[in-house]
């Protein structure tokens, strides 16, 4: 699993202007500040100002004595379901395998938690993102959703009521 971290103005799943306003400090990359858990986060959606919240797996990397927000961490605001936090750089990431999640006790949030997942389609050799590829993602049993890459290169987001295992499959046409 491939966690990114969240930069001063990433925005969230809310929309509508959504995004972190809380993020100052000296901790940079790209001449945006690093957000942490508990910085401010505007909500467009329900027009409220929540704070970041720490979910999920991750490798302990504290600022100041609090954790880094990474892709996927949510925003507590007035909204149901909590919107998540979308990365908006990949320059900086951690990669948690799921033996370290195992390891360290995280079988369980694995199987009970709901999953979202979001593929990025890449030329293999310039590493551009593909718009407008045709795609369909499978599970073992069934295909669950299919559609076109937007301008992003990237897929609709995919939520699982557990961890599941997930495959796309570009549709040439």
């Amino acid at each position: 699993m491939i966690r990114y971290y969240i930069l001063q103005d990433d925005p969230t799943t809310a929309g509508n202007g959504s995004k972190v306003i809380g993020a100052f400090r000296n901790d940079t990359n790209e001449d945006r500040s690093l957000a942490l858990e508990h910085d401010e986060v505007y909500c467009g959606a329900c027009e409220s100002a929540g704070k970041i919240v720490c979910v999920g797996p991750r490798l302990s990397d504290t600022f100041d004595g609090l954790e880094a927000a990474l892709s996927d961490d949510i925003c507590v605001c007035k909204c149901e379901p909590a919107p998540r936090l979308i990365n908006t750089t990949q320059n900086m990431f951690q990669t948690v395998t799921t033996a370290e999640i195992v390891e360290k006790g995280g079988d369980f949030w694995l199987d009970i938690h709901p999953q979202n997942e979001q593929f990025t389609l890449r030329d293999q050799h310039t590493r551009r993102p593909l718009a407008n590829v045709h795609y369909r993602i499978k599970t073992k049993s069934r295909t669950i959703l299919q559609g076109v890459t937007d301008a992003n290169g990237k897929t609709q987001r995919v939520a699982t009521a557990s961890l599941a295992a997930l495959a796309l499959e570009v549709i040439h046409q």
